[in-house]
């Protein structure tokens, strides 16, 4: 089951994009502001956040780049009636899968890139997966750990390493 979060203040926009990316294996929630997507966003797992930039209570751009301080690998899209290229260039900037503008002209090219941004959300769900089930192999093995002839690092974890020696490969 995939999970959309739509944020937009345009009940016509919101119910648009629900009538195409709605089926049996996809639960969306709408909501019309940053207060209600904030709230969502911290009771749920979303597989696609799609938010417009101009919001009646903040700037979407904004709220995405604070959720994703909260979770780094959240796939979000944002959308807007009034494209600028410095936004578009700072949402990208920002780790925002796409900036796409409204009114969306060719919906062939919507439904790819929303298709696109939920393959990179599966395969970071993958990769998140594999890690996991690989890091009780992993805790004491750092291959970029200075030896100097101490075998304390079989008690030390991966984090002690990496505060402890530098390491650029903090978990």
């Amino acid at each position: 089951m995939r999970k959309l979060l739509i944020v937009d203040d345009d009940e016509h926009t919101r119910t648009f994009l629900e009538e195409i990316f709605l089926g049996p294996d996809t639960e969306i929630n709408l909501v019309c502001n940053s207060q209600q997507a904030r709230r969502l966003f911290s009771t749920h797992d979303y597989n696609l956040i799609i938010m417009d930039q101009r919001l009646p209570d903040g700037n979407g751009l904004d709220i995405l780049r604070e959720m994703r301080t909260e979770r780094t690998q959240q796939v979000a899209l944002l959308i807007t009636g009034y494209a600028d290229v410095h936004d578009a260039v700072r949402a990208v900037r920002d780790g925002l899968f796409d900036y796409l503008t409204k009114p969306f002209d060719n919906i062939e090219e919507l439904e790819s890139v929303v298709e696109k941004a939920l393959e990179l959300d599966r395969a970071y769900r993958e990769v998140n997966t594999l890690r996991g089930g690989s890091r009780r192999r992993e805790r004491y093995t750092c291959l970029y750990w200075p030896f100097s002839g101490d075998f304390s690092f079989a008690k030390a974890t991966q984090t002690d390493c990496a505060s402890r020696y530098n390491c650029p490969y903090r978990r």
